[in-house]
């Protein structure tokens, strides 16, 4: 493409039709950018490497109505090398309708996650953190968002 021109594009969709809460959309809307059309024409060239990591983390936001996604939602149930989640409360922008939950969940799989690449680590005699970081459990600012979280919005 030459310097100047920008590839045509398709309009944002509105938040309204990712079911973002109402006193959000606003702000949501805003932030929206026309959509490059590249990337909805080109097939997605998978490699395999997604099979080789032992723990994977899938989030559905259940408000927004997607059948591709619960079809993916169903998949990885059936595999246990994924962890799944389930927010009924909130529309797609999981981020915005409800981060406390989020924030939890973020949190709960990258700390089992750190827990697990330290053991690993330390069977295979590895060096590993010199400090370990405090048990989020007990961790004042995240306590509450920390507790093991598994389907709906946090309270």
């Amino acid at each position: 493409m030459r310097a100047g021109l920008r590839e045509p594009g398709r309009p944002a969709p509105k938040a309204e039709a990712f079911f973002v809460n109402e006193k959000d959309r606003t702000w949501v809307d805003s932030k929206l950018t026309p959509q490059p059309t590249g990337p909805a024409l080109q097939p997605i060239k998978l490699t395999g490497a997604r099979d080789k990591v032992a723990k994977k983390t899938y989030i559905r936001a259940a408000r927004y109505p997607q059948p591709t996604f619960d079809t993916a939602l169903a998949e990885c149930k059936a595999d246990s090398s994924w962890r799944t989640f389930e927010n009924t409360a909130s529309g797609h922008d999981v981020m915005v309708d409800a981060p406390e939950w989020l924030t939890g969940i973020l949190l709960q799989v990258s700390y089992r996650s750190y827990e697990a690449r330290t053991v690993a680590l330390h069977r295979r005699g590895a060096p590993t953190a010199r400090r370990r970081p405090r048990s989020l459990a007990t961790a004042p600012a995240i306590a509450g968002a920390w507790a093991p979280i598994e389907a709906g919005p946090s309270p």
